[in-house]
């Protein structure tokens, strides 16, 4: 219950007690000749008296019954329902020590706030511990969840498992695909270092590590045509899968800690993020086109957002220049609004977000050149 001011408080029990001893002594005084009774007391001698200085906090004992029946018989009575009155006034109205609490002049005191555990209503994801985050390299505190949602990382891993199956299967198919695995790798790698603290139900959450690892290790090298890195990248390939499937290999363990850039290169990264960027231009470039590609530029406006979040990080160079900072989160707020947008059917937030992230990728690569 709220506090309220002491000194209403005190007023409050003064007039209450004050009501209630009058018609104590008034009733006890009201026997059937008319004479008090040999314990009826005058009013003057029943006025409790108003210390100037607070009463310790000890009270008077309180008793188990306020009016004892030995000295009054007649006083209590019960109703046609049984329930005990004194006189016309119900019993249990009445204070059991009237006197003890209107003298107890002691301080109230505000409930123990170790009693109450106050209500805390988080908004959005769940922050990582710092455990979860040097595991991954993320002691940020991004928030993964609004970038990307479980559903849509699992989405783009499948993609990537998909494709990498069909480039990985033969020499022939590898030789052809030497320039495309790379990106797939190093997304694949960064996704599952994301999984490791997204707020998000991830099905392999608890095998991201191995998958972040293994996908690192396939572009440890530079790739060349031929059947020997043919082979092992197939066996690490299928490492992820059966990772994937519930199956982590027995003769590998994942690090415990691993930053984004060590198992995920910048330049790769970009080259999913172009690849992205154009496919939103090109296939969801007019209106009409927006509303039927409604489910990739959702798909793909949140790997845009994640990717542009994770070159900022620490290990790329860059999460302490402002310059280029300057342009990566006006882009990553745009692809935010551009997934909301693809939700929402508003073509008009989504063009406006599209033309942010055109101008922020123009202005950012005049000033920094990547290979």
């Amino acid at each position: 219950m709220d506090l309220v001011d002491k000194s209403n408080v005190l007023s409050v029990l003064r007039a209450i007690a004050t009501t209630a001893l009058a018609a104590t002594v008034m009733l006890s005084g009201c026997g059937s000749s008319g004479d008090p009774g040999p314990n009826a007391a005058s009013s003057h001698s029943l006025q409790a008296p108003m210390p100037a200085d607070p009463i310790p906090q000890a009270r008077v004992p309180v008793t188990a019954d306020p009016v004892p029946s030995d000295s009054s018989p007649t006083l209590v009575t019960a109703d046609e329902h049984g329930r005990r009155m004194i006189g016309e006034i119900p019993y249990d109205v009445w204070f059991d020590d009237p006197l003890g609490i209107l003298a107890n002049d002691s301080p109230l005191q505000p409930p123990d706030s170790t009693d109450v555990a106050p209500t805390v209503t988080t908004i959005g994801a769940v922050v990582p511990t710092a455990a979860d985050a040097s595991s991954a390299g993320v002691s940020d505190g991004t928030d993964w969840m609004r970038l990307i949602t479980a559903e849509t990382l699992d989405a783009e891993v499948r993609n990537i498992r998909n494709s990498l199956d069909q480039r990985l299967r033969s020499v022939g198919a590898f030789n052809q695909s030497i320039f495309e695995i790379p990106p797939q790798a190093a997304t694949l790698a960064a996704l599952s270092a994301v999984a490791i603290v997204h707020a998000g139900d991830v099905r392999w959450k608890d095998r991201a590590g191995y998958i972040r690892d293994l996908s690192g290790k396939m572009n440890a090298e530079p790739l060349q045509r031929g059947a020997k890195l043919q082979r092992t990248l197939l066996d690490l390939f299928e490492d992820i899968t059966d990772t994937l499937s519930g199956s982590p290999p027995t003769d590998f363990e994942p690090a415990g800690s691993v930053e984004f850039h060590e198992v995920a290169e910048m330049r790769q990264l970009m080259k999913r993020i172009e690849l992205g960027f154009n496919r939103l231009k090109t296939d969801a470039g007019n209106e009409q086109s927006f509303r039927s590609e409604a489910g990739m530029v959702r798909h793909e406006a949140a790997i845009l957002a994640t990717l542009m979040q994770i070159i900022t990080t620490e290990g790329y160079g860059y999460s302490d220049d402002d310059e280029f900072l300057a342009h990566a989160r006006p882009a990553i707020d745009s692809c935010v609004n551009m997934v909301s947008a693809a939700d929402d059917g508003s073509f008009e937030t989504y063009d406006a977000g599209l033309s942010r992230v055109t101008r922020a990728c123009t202005e950012c690569h005049s000033e920094y050149r990547n290979d």
